[in-house]
């Protein structure tokens, strides 16, 4: 049967957006809107001119806006494209953190050749011992390393240091073992080609040899086999340095003989193997190398002089002869070989490829009326002197109308130019939007026919109906989104109102922004812990947890440093007597020792009023001093840690005049004449003064500088940290533990500290928000418990914690004085949860 014919219908190729289609659509609209009064749809038509012009417009923003997306970012590599797309490249994007015991394994090896395998273990069911490794290394005899404990030791810190740079939260290495070597020889009679390359060939029987026992294949067949893989095949797994070897990693304990025949057979100058026999350190004939264990390691004896050599190459029924100097040397050219490829960088080709990117002018813009004819009198030419004023009018009416169209058409052509913008956020962090504005260049003439306020009132509508950040959001949301990830109303509960400022499409971005910047560790290291191998105190060495959560809360700091130093280190001075002692043993009648003086209730209802919000760009202690000297950084006049936490808000403060009759400052001269700043104490459910100025204008900066600042503070001491109980417990004496702590203890737990001071964490509402976001993001085998400490406590937490991180991150670790740190961080955090109990069972 024939089949049956297919056509394409024409129509169906036409572009809905080219000149003929808009032309059509807009006739058929305009006979839908004029009826019969207009009848007349030939070119000549001044109405059908217009339409005309239109379409030819609306027609070219279109082809603008079909272009490549390469194209918008107009970069010449696929690299430079994901660079400013803000996308991960495929080598941070598709490999993970190492997970498993065989991620560890395969990391391990590739940081440290010389290896030829490793173990892991765990250390089995002993009290108080949790997450712990056991690691016994299998040294590789390719290696150039000596039997000096000097050089192993080397080794097992650079195995520590691999595994502490990629260690999963509450695990830890407890011991490092070498492996014993078990040695065995080789002795076998091996027909090869006539040839005078008899070193090479021996050289290349011991290598593979080598190989066979090591458990890995030829670091050359390795290559091959690589390239032979996708890029996102050769990209599964953790990440490595170098290019992916193939390793057998389970530990073989015994290795029959016949095995070796396959191996050396590979080497193409070996016609046959006469005989093979191995032979252990006994000089026993064995039909297998074995070992009892992991613990233990094959190791093939190679010669170390021409009476070594026990593998005889034959050739047409005679013994070649080996020179033991050419084949030590050809041995030795093959190691380094060896070597080369396995510390061989990977590339990615593919990133330099060029792409067929064009080179867009997207702001140029012709306006609409320069294409109309001259006798119109609206194009570049303008109005004809002959003109009569009337026939000027119309022009200048005419231009009016199509000023409409133009500034819409021209709004939109630079959101297309903005495209760039959106799509590369993290190069353009700080790019501030701009309207786009008519000129006498577009439009011939046009500041006679501009309203006076054409510019203010454009940018308020682009702000209500246009943001550039409202636009920026979502394309912020999609980038996110395509790494399983979203910002979600963290920004919008955390937000207050506090001094003016209000959850906008600005912040919001930013914040989306801080996160977008961080997706690679965010999306890879959520399981990755701190490496405590290497001091970690002011730096980024933080789990990417950690990270994820200060991002989601909006926390500056997203290092590991002191938190209680953000307020010393501004030189402010801290009274902790007032946050413990009673009102009524105070020895000033003042709760704070800088307030002035007390303010009535009644004055203060009367005479004072809000603050206004000032923007206040960077603050001093110079500033801090010169409004309010001898007060807030003076030793002789400290704050509490209660006026650190509501100095912060602005809806704390009045600005007013005082009268005559106010009865504590009557007795002061010229006091209703200045301006004061009242404060309110919420203890204390009054309003005291903290300055007087001589004008309105400069109290209410003052007091805008002194928010300012505090806040600054504030910011600064906003973070967390994260202690795992396991390495407590790993770093204390068992016999102490038994003594002063509970098992249940540790574990998988850890203890988050945070701040309970600044002016975000210092409330309820926050506070639950931070647990259930630390608690919904922390990886399922963890149970986190929450410290909020004020500033007292977390200065002397931290000055524990930081000895302890130093402690143990030195290589040869001091165990009595470790021991001793750890007992004191322990004990420490220990009390602070008994005390916290204690807390919410009185409750």
């Amino acid at each position: 049967m024939k089949a049956e014919s297919v056509f394409i219908d024409k129509h169906s190729l036409v572009d809905p957006c080219s000149f003929d289609a808009l032309k059509k659509q807009g006739l058929l609209k305009v006979q839908e809107l004029s009826g019969h009064v207009w009848t007349d749809y030939n070119v000549h038509d001044p109405g059908v001119t217009i339409l005309e012009q239109l379409c030819f417009v609306l027609s070219d923003v279109s082809y603008r806006a079909g272009a490549d997306v390469t194209d918008y970012l107009g970069e010449n590599t696929v690299k430079q494209l994901l660079n400013r797309s803000s996308l991960l490249a495929p080598e941070d994007a598709f490999p993970c953190h190492a997970t498993t015991l065989m991620d560890l394994k395969q990391i391990i090896l590739d940081a440290v050749p010389e290896l030829d395998n490793i173990h892991i273990e765990t250390i089995g069911e002993q009290p108080y011992r949790f997450g712990l490794y056991n690691v016994y290394i299998s040294i590789s005899p390719l290696a150039k390393i000596e039997n000096s404990d000097i050089e192993k030791s080397a080794l097992k810190h650079r195995v520590l240091a691999c595994y502490g740079a990629n260690r999963n939260l509450c695990e830890n290495i407890n011991e490092i073992h070498i492996s014993e070597d078990v040695p065995f020889t080789i002795e076998a009679e091996i027909e090869v080609d006539d040839s005078n390359n008899s070193a090479e060939v021996l050289a290349n029987i011991y290598l593979n040899c080598t190989h066979k026992i090591a458990n890995q294949i030829s670091s050359s067949k390795a290559s091959e086999d690589t390239k032979e893989l996708s890029l996102q095949q050769s990209l599964i797994g953790p990440s490595v340095i170098h290019e992916r070897q193939h390793y057998d990693i389970s530990h073989k304990t015994i290795i029959p003989v016949f095995e070796f025949y396959a191996v050396i057979n590979e080497i193409s100058e070996v016609k046959a193997i006469k005989s093979l026999s191995f032979f252990d350190k006994k000089g026993n004939r064995v039909d297998a190398l074995s070992v009892e264990n992991y613990k233990q390691h094959i190791r093939l004896t190679l010669p170390d002089s021409s009476e070594g050599i026990k593998i005889n190459l034959v050739a047409n029924g005679r013994i070649i002869p080996t020179n033991f100097s050419n084949y030590q040397m050809k041995y030795h050219e093959l190691i380094t070989e060896h070597f080369s490829n396995k510390y061989h960088k990977r590339q990615f080709d593919d990133f330099s490829k060029k792409t067929k990117s064009k080179e867009l002018y997207l702001t140029q813009y012709s306006g609409l009326q320069d294409q109309f004819p001259a006798n119109y009198g609206i194009n570049f030419r303008g109005i004809p002197i002959s003109y009569t004023a009337q026939r000027r009018a119309q022009a200048f009416q005419l231009k009016g109308y199509l000023a409409i169209f133009e500034q819409i058409i021209l709004n939109q052509i630079h959101k297309i130019d903005e495209i760039r913008y959106l799509f590369s956020p993290l190069l353009h962090v700080h790019k501030d939007p701009t309207s786009v504005f008519l000129n006498n260049n577009i439009i011939p003439d046009f500041d006679q026919i501009k309203n006076e306020n054409y510019e203010q009132k454009l940018m308020e509508q682009d702000g209500r109906f246009s943001s550039f950040y409202r636009r920026a959001n979502k394309v912020v949301d999609y980038l996110l989104a395509l790494y399983g990830e979203e910002f979600g109303q963290y920004i919008f509960q955390q937000y207050g109102t506090n001094n003016g400022n209000k959850i906008t499409d600005r912040i919001a971005y930013e914040h989306k922004l801080r996160l977008l910047s961080h997706i690679g560790k965010v999306t890879k290291n959520r399981l990755k812990a701190t490496d405590v191998t290497q001091f970690a105190w002011n730096t980024d060495n933080i789990s990417g947890w950690q990270l994820k959560v200060s991002i989601l809360l909006g926390f500056g700091c997203l290092k590991l440093q002191s938190l209680s130093f953000g307020v010393f280190r501004n030189d402010v001075n801290i009274d902790f007597a007032q946050d413990h002692e009673s009102k009524d043993k105070l020895d000033s009648a003042l709760s704070e020792s800088f307030f002035d003086f007390h303010i009535d209730t009644e004055d203060i209802y009367q005479h004072f009023h809000a603050l206004p919000y000032q923007a206040i760009k960077q603050v001093t202690l110079t500033s801090i001093n010169k409004y309010f000297p001898l007060k807030f950084t003076c030793k002789e006049k400290p704050i509490s840690q209660r006026f650190l936490q509501s100095a912060t808000n602005i809806e704390n403060y009045k600005i007013g005049r005082f009268t005559q009759g106010n009865s504590d400052i009557s007795a002061i001269e010229s006091f209703e004449d200045l301006s004061h700043i009242a404060f309110y104490d919420q203890e204390e459910n009054s309003h005291f003064s903290i300055g007087s100025f001589q004008d309105l204008a400069t109290a209410i900066t003052a007091a805008n500088t002194l928010i300012s600042y505090f806040q600054s503070i504030s910011k600064q001491s906003e973070g967390m940290h994260i202690i795992e109980h396991s390495l407590l417990a790993q770093y204390s004496d068992v016999e102490q533990l038994k003594e002063n702590y509970p098992i249940s203890f540790f574990g998988s737990r850890v203890t988050v500290i945070l701040p309970n001071w600044t002016a975000k964490t210092s409330t309820r509402t926050f506070q639950k928000l931070a647990e259930e976001t630390i608690a919904m993001h922390c990886p399922a085998h963890i149970y986190p418990m929450f410290l909020w400490l004020d500033l007292r406590r977390m200065y002397h937490l931290e000055v524990r914690y930081r000895k302890w991180l130093k402690a143990i991150a030195t290589n040869d670790v001091d165990v009595k004085q470790t021991n001793k740190l750890t007992q004191q961080l322990l004990h420490f955090i220990y009390h602070l949860h008994i005390s916290e109990e204690r807390g919410v069972n009185e409750q």
